[in-house]
């Protein structure tokens, strides 16, 4: 790659970084508001670190789950003729496949 092109990826991720991290940040103070809230107002207001986290999760996490849901099937596959042997295959699918698995489709969304 061009090294303005390596500047311009640099400069572009710094700066969502930075609208990342300042669009999640709580307001400085609100923990020290002794104002009194309605619980309807509380339902109301949208919690902007949650969802964040979750868009994080469904947008990054969970398709780099998947691709490592089948990484770790290959992984499995091609160990299969080393790990028979010793008779730990269900330990060996667990490391490789259950946990990614687990992690991407039986989580809930956010954790």
């Amino acid at each position: 790659m061009h090294r303005s092109t390596i500047q311009a990826l640099r400069s572009l991720l710094i700066a969502a970084l930075v609208a990342f991290l300042t669009s999640s940040a709580p307001a400085v103070g609100a923990e020290y508001d002794n104002a009194p809230v309605l619980e309807a107002e509380k339902a109301s207001k949208v919690d902007w670190f949650d969802v964040s986290i979750i868009a994080v999760d469904l947008v990054v996490l969970r398709p780099l789950g998947a691709i490592a849901t089948v990484g770790g099937m290959a992984m499995f596959v091609a160990s299969l003729p080393f790990v028979a042997p010793t008779g730990h295959i269900e330990t060996t699918w667990d490391i490789f496949v259950f946990n990614q698995y687990d992690d991407t489709f039986v989580r809930p969304i956010g954790e």
